[in-house]
């Protein structure tokens, strides 16, 4: 008797700790899944403003100023009528100055978290809390082309034979990493930026036989996520 008591003993024991060891790895698990989900969220709402970025692009170039909003580039048929809103249901609100020649581009976020992420892919990119909801943050990310700032056009001639061009890092402090945006007026036209240690090759990916770009570089920081 004394030794079925120690077994149901045992049991017990076996079973609270497998009970503890489970609930353990579904709260790692869970919060494994939340931070690839965030990240997710981060890229799909970065890759969405380098398209508006792009999309602006494309309408300079056809109507020779800047758009006023996300709805003349939609409008115009050079962006998804999608891209209205980002992921979360906040709307993308766009600003340019065709006199000095910089648009911006602001949507609001559920969490700083994912705006210092967000930030660290965009250039010029600035948080703030002017959102319609208090528990939201407006992310801000600004592209000047004004003569004074970092830009360099990309003229790529001959897609039977390619050049590949070498644009220049700007100089970061010891917290940042140097990035690189390339806009482009047309959506085929796609560019590979393999970075060295001074230097990124840009390469033209296609069979356009013309192939025309911006390269807007710039760097973000590595600490709290916002690019000077």
């Amino acid at each position: 008797m004394k030794m079925l008591h120690k077994d149901k003993g045992f049991a017990l024991f076996e079973t609270m700790l497998a009970l503890v060891i489970i609930a353990m790895m579904i709260v790692i698990a869970s919060h494994y899944y939340k931070r690839i989900a965030q990240l997710q969220q981060a890229n799909k709402t970065a890759m969405d403003i380098k398209e508006i970025f792009s999309s602006a692009f494309a309408y300079k170039q056809q109507n020779d100023n800047w758009p006023q909003s996300v709805d003349d580039i939609i409008k115009d048929s050079f962006l998804p009528a999608n891209l209205h809103t980002n992921i979360f249901g906040q709307k993308y609100t766009l600003t340019s100055n065709n006199d000095k020649q910089y648009i911006q581009l602001s949507t609001c976020v559920p969490t700083m978290d994912l705006a210092a992420k967000i930030a660290t892919m965009l250039p010029a990119t600035t948080t703030s809390s002017d959102c319609t909801d208090s528990d939201y943050i407006k992310l801000t990310s600004t592209v000047s082309f004004a003569a004074n700032t970092q830009m360099n056009p990309i003229h790529i001639i001959s897609s039977q034979n390619p050049q590949s061009l070498l644009i220049q890092k700007p100089t970061c402090n010891d917290n940042e990493t140097a990035s690189i945006l390339i806009l482009s007026p047309d959506p085929k036209e796609q560019f590979q930026a393999t970075p060295s240690e001074n230097t990124w090759q840009i390469i033209p990916i296609g069979t356009l036989n013309v192939y025309q770009a911006i390269a807007y570089v710039y760097c973000t920081s590595n600490t709290n996520g916002n690019a000077s």
